[in-house]
This record gives C-alpha cells, structure tokens and sequence, in this order.
C-alpha cells in the first residue's frame, strides 16, 4: 500500500496498515502534536515532507496558545486530511489488488539503501519467494553517449535511492549530458514473467535552462513477444502522454516531494524485461542540456503461483456430459457440452506438482466415440510460462493426452481439447408369421 503527496505512507513501515492508521487518526483527532518544534518531525505517521510543510503553518502545542476556535478549525482541518488520506487508501487498494486469488501474489517493490549502493549502476534482489518458484530482479541502468563527450553521465552520487516524486524509495538519476542526444537507460529483468506490473517514473520536468524529461517504455513476455504497456500522467498540465512515451510541459516544476510531474505505467500483459528509455523531448534552444534529474519506484506486480490444466470438447451429432481421470492433477476433469460442433470448456484445475507430467483420459460414454486427429493440448498463456506454440502433450495413447514435466510451468494455462461423434443408430427388424403356409389373399397376423 501507497500514499503520496501529503497522504504518503508505506505498508512495510508498520505492523500492519490498519494499525498504524487508527494510530494516525487518534493522534489527529486528539490534537497531539504532529511535528516536533524545529525539527518538524512527523509523530509516527511515516507522512512526508509535504505535510510537514502544511502542518508547520498550523497552530501547534509548542508554547503558543491555542485558543477552543483555533483548535476546533484545527481539528476540522486534521479530519479533513484523514479523510482524504483514507479515501486515497481505498482507491489505491482497489486499483492494486487485481491479482487472482489463487493463482498469483501481490508484490509491491521498493528500491532500499539496504540493497543498493550509491554509485551503482546495477543490483540484484529476491523480490519474491515462496509458491511457484522465487522471483529476481536486476535493475540495470546504462548511459548511451554516442559522441562520448562523458559530460557528467551521473550527478551527485546516482544511481542512489531517496526521495523523488513524492516517494523516500526512488531509484533516481541525475545528470547533466553533454548533447541533446544522450541517454539513460534503466532495464529491469525478472527471473521469470509477471503480470499485471505497474511503476511510477517521477519528477519528469522541463527547464528554461534548456531540457524537457521525456521517458518511453517497452517490455518484454517469456516468448520474447512484445508486452502491451499504457501510461497516465498524475497531472495531464505538467507531463504529455502518447502511447508509451511521457514528456514533460512546459508548465511542468516539480520538486522531489512533489507528485504532480509523476506518470505511473501499467502493463496489461505478463511481461519479463522492462525497457526504460529517459532522454530528452525537443529543446527550448541550443542542443546541450543542463542538470536534470530522474526517478523510478512503485513497482508493484502480480507473481503467478500455479499452472492448470482443463479440457475442453466438441460433439458432433449429440451433446453430453463427459469425465476424466487423472495424474498430478488436483481433481478430475469434467466437461458438458450444450450445442453440437461448439467447443465447451471446463474449470482450469490446478497441477498438482509443477515440473512433474500430468495426465487427462477420457471415459468414453456408451454411444460415443473419440475422434483422435482432433486432440491437442494448447497454452494460451504463454506469454507468462514461456511454452512453445502448439500441441504440447505426447502422442496420444487411447483418450490419454501427456503433458510432459518440461511444459507444465508455473503459469501455463493449458487447454487438452478432445471431440467425440455420436455412434449412429444400427436397427433391424425381424418378422415371422402367426399362421403357417396363408391362402391366398387372406390376412397375416405378426
């Protein structure tokens, strides 16, 4: 969970969010001092320097006196803002929980001075372990300085982590290139797809002085396919977006505690490297760039956990209801078809041991057979598990189709599809008569 601007708060600074929030309420509503004099310290509420900044013009308990109209208009204020902060946690938590429960794990990364050295320019870190497999992240970043005029590819100690964008956790970038043309790259590479991945790139401004932050994202699938990505600026006045690339305005100012120059990305495929380009939009005047600076945070993504399997089939002349057996398999597969020659699908059932082979066999009901040229199993989320096209499952062997431990990954979603005919009716009828050898014209009785 994630707070920003005046309202900015990180779960992994808490026991638990809920806790720190009644926390956060009780100090507010009992008008308990939210910044130390001085110092300005926030008390506990893990807020940033932005509402430090609102709250040090409030009347505060530092020996000044507070009058009972003074301090109800400031315990109006102080739940306004709670109200707000709460609003954005509802929201925010809606947008990112889209995980499918089950089937994959929520994961919300921050860069940490823990795990990155000022200075670096890569890092390495488990961002996930557990069901399905752990999870690695390399973030890389690299300079592109065709004419090597080496003009200060890095500032003040970056790649560092702090605060940018609102967020104490940014991976930032300050530089002051030597030519229009130069650029950053930051390349994240997960040890294996997730899906539903989002981040923020911060602080994308422009300046007199003669730059424009421009960033442009591509990604990457398991099957080396393009992944689908879009962007939204938190402010459409301060940052333009087309597609996959965000450019700052001319309005755009922001400073490190500020949110409104962000642009959060989203992929809406699974996705296994990330392409972060930042460079420069057109330029105000002249072709060298002054100081400008960067940030990356926010990196929340959906881990699959599982693989499943389930069969689907199509009857010619018939409709019915038809069931499986199985090997490494949670449960037994089952299929009803409604229409004939239109394909039903069963429930996706969960492998029971991913990277060991499991087995679908049909039991072929009275009146049905199988017709074998029409059996296959298909992934259709190869995008995420990285299998190949095509039928995945060794040579049929009666109704048994085999999905060899080498295909059945976490994340595959794979499809055994079968058809079955409906056997045609055979009848014959027999006759005797009831009389032995009839006259002629006369009535036989059957």
């Amino acid at each position: 969970m994630r707070w920003h601007g005046p309202c900015h708060y990180r779960a992994s600074n808490a026991t638990s969010s809920s806790e720190k929030w009644v926390g956060a309420f009780v100090d507010l509503i009992s008008g308990s001092r939210l910044a130390a004099c001085g110092s300005q310290q926030v008390k506990g509420t893990g807020m940033q320097s932005k509402t430090r900044k609102v709250q040090s013009g409030l009347a505060q308990d530092c020996g000044s006196t507070v009058t009972p109209l003074s301090r109800i208009k400031h315990l109006r204020y102080q739940l306004a803002l709670v109200f707000a902060c709460l609003l954005t946690l509802w929201v925010q938590q809606a947008q990112a929980q889209t995980c499918t429960a089950g089937e994959e794990t929520l994961v919300n990364y921050d860069y940490s001075t823990t795990t990155w050295t000022a200075g670096d320019t890569s890092d390495l870190v488990t961002v996930y372990t557990g069901t399905g497999g752990n999870v690695t992240l390399t973030t890389a970043v690299t300079v592109q300085d065709a004419d090597n005029d080496n003009e200060n590819d890095y500032l003040n100690t970056t790649p560092s982590v702090g605060q940018r964008g609102g967020n104490n956790n940014a991976l930032r970038v300050d530089t002051n290139r030597g030519d229009g043309t130069d650029s950053h790259t930051f390349t994240l590479t997960f040890s294996r797809a997730v899906t539903k991945m989002q981040f923020v790139m911060s602080d994308l401004d422009r300046s007199n002085n003669n730059y424009r932050d421009r960033i442009t994202v591509t990604g990457t699938t398991a099957i080396g396919t393009a992944a689908t990505v879009s962007a939204t600026a938190q402010n459409a006045a301060n940052v333009t977006v087309v597609g996959n690339v965000a450019t700052a305005t001319n309005a755009a100012a922001c400073d490190d505690d500020e949110n409104g120059c962000n642009v959060t990305y989203v992929f809406s495929t699974p996705v296994s490297v990330v392409t972060i380009i930042y460079d420069n939009g057109a330029l105000s005047s002249g072709s060298n760039p002054t100081q400008q600076f960067i940030g990356l945070s926010d990196i929340d993504f959906c881990v699959p956990i599982v693989g499943q399997i389930r069969v689907a089939k199509t009857t010619t002349g018939g409709v019915g209801t038809f069931n499986f057996t199985q090997t490494n398999l949670a449960s037994n597969p089952s299929v009803t078809t409604v229409t004939a020659g239109t394909q039903a699908t069963g429930g996706f059932i969960n492998i029971s041991t991913l990277g060991t082979a499991a087995s679908v066999t049909e039991t072929i009901p009275t009146g049905w057979t199988h017709t074998t040229a029409a059996s296959s199993c298909v992934d259709s989320n190869r995008e995420a598990s990285g299998n190949p096209a095509g039928n995945l499952a060794n040579a049929l062997a009666g109704t048994t189709m085999t999905v060899p431990n080498t295909r059945t990954l976490v994340g595959a979603r794979i499809t055994c599809a079968y058809t079955n005919t409906a056997s045609a009716a055979d009848l014959s009828l027999t006759k005797t008569a009831s009389t032995g050898t009839p006259a002629v014209g006369s009535n036989i009785t059957f």
